[in-house]
């Protein structure tokens, strides 16, 4: 989805740019990535004409589930030993899940997840990173798959 903010333009409603369906993900997030990146590179040089005005384009993030947020980065799934998208903290397996207990570890940043400093983090690199973005603020968490699900489930079983 794509949202424009521009303080000369009305506040306009998310519109969907891209979708993918199958019957199971691509098995390649980079090739599958590839036309959408080349293409928002051209826009990111070249701005796009909206409601009559050249409009330079920013990226904000890319809102998207744990599950995919992993595979476009092209980083450790979500319930690995060191799959925390925010700090350095290593998980630890408890009860058939990964927690990850430490509260003051180290944060991830940008310049050293480009210089990939994080051996146990990467799987291989991303085509995201060629656009001018953060690579680990850009991706806002999940709130679903970060809270919901174990909080609703902890409650379901409490009430049972």
């Amino acid at each position: 989805m794509v949202n424009v903010r521009n303080k000369h333009f009305q506040r306009q409603t998310p519109k969907v740019v891209g979708v993918y369906l199958g019957e199971k993900k691509p098995a390649n997030f980079n090739e599958f990535l590839w036309p959408f990146v080349m293409e928002l590179l051209d826009l990111l040089d070249d701005g796009i004409q909206f409601q009559g005005r050249k409009v330079s384009l920013k990226i904000l993030n890319f809102v998207l589930d744990a599950k995919a947020r992993c595979s476009c980065k092209c980083i450790k799934n979500i319930n690995a030993y060191f799959g925390c998208d925010i700090c350095l903290c290593e998980g630890d397996f408890i009860d058939g899940r990964m927690a990850y207990l430490e509260t003051d570890a180290d944060l991830r940043n940008d310049d050293d997840y480009r210089a990939r400093i994080y051996e146990d983090y990467h799987l291989h690199e991303s085509v995201l990173e060629m656009l001018p973005i953060d690579m680990i603020n850009a991706f806002p968490l999940d709130y679903l798959h970060c809270l919901l699900l174990g909080v609703m489930k902890w409650i379901l079983n409490f009430f049972r």
